[in-house]
């Protein structure tokens, strides 16, 4: 099973433009997919993927050796000892320890800044290495960052990056899953409303990282030149290689 999958091909940018499709893909984690599932995936060209879970979350080589892509493992750490430790492993002591809204935007405020893993990424398209797929466990948060990153580079509206990352809503089923193994099943129903600020998809937290960034540095202009060296004829130059005219 390979839950939060869809590719950016299509999403409007400005200038009458659209993304290329075939380019940039995301999903959740990709362990619990079969081998036909892989190598179907093998099968769209992906070049890299990028698995934005902390490295103790990996679960070995065999997706990205299936699919026949390089596996860049970097953490886009959530800083937040809290969310951090229960994203990390699910265990009984931990449904004491109450992930509250707090400890969740504060996480989407750290995301846009100095984060090692979305400088990998945004390098990693300066270089032109796609086609490539982002992935954390859920798909939503660290992953679903990046892919709006990759939306305010390449030029999307703030509607069509609300939309696509609200589309992640259908990854709450997939994440209670993948807790729902971890605890006994007594403990499932409290356990999903204790950590429900955890999995649950808020337009508010995207906002949260959106206006961190404009709060930071003042434009999109500015962050992207600043946080990864992509001065504004270089993003001109990513705009003319990622996107087409719309037909």
């Amino acid at each position: 099973m390979i839950a939060n999958f869809r590719e950016l091909g299509g999403i409007p940018v400005e200038g009458g433009r659209v993304i290329k499709k075939g380019l940039f893909y995301r999903s959740a984690m990709l362990d619990r997919a079969t081998d036909d599932e892989l190598r179907e995936l093998g099968r769209l060209g992906i070049k890299v993927a990028f698995d934005f879970r902390e490295l103790d979350e990996a679960r070995g080589e065999r997706p990205y050796e299936i699919m026949g892509v390089e596996h860049r493992n970097i953490p886009a750490s959530y800083e937040n000892d809290t969310l951090l430790k229960s994203q990390k492993s699910v265990k009984l002591s931990l449904l004491f320890k109450k992930i509250t809204w707090r400890d969740v935007k504060e996480t989407y405020e750290r995301f846009p800044i100095d984060n090692k893993a979305y400088k990998a990424l945004m390098a990693s398209l300066v270089k032109d290495e796609t086609p490539i797929i982002l992935h954390c466990t859920a798909g939503k948060d660290r992953a679903g960052i990046g892919i709006t990153l990759v939306l305010l580079l390449l030029g999307a509206s703030y509607d069509e990056i609300v939309k696509e990352y609200m589309r992640s809503t259908e990854a709450q089923a997939f994440t209670e899953s993948v807790i729902g193994e971890k605890i006994p099943k007594i403990f499932h129903r409290y356990a999903f409303r204790h950590f429900h600020a955890f999995f649950t998809v808020y337009q508010e937290l995207l906002d949260t990282t959106l206006n961190k960034i404009i709060e930071t540095y003042g434009d999109y202009d500015t962050y992207f030149e600043k946080e990864y060296g992509i001065t504004p004829t270089i993003r001109a130059e990513l705009i003319e290689r990622y996107t087409e005219k719309a037909n």
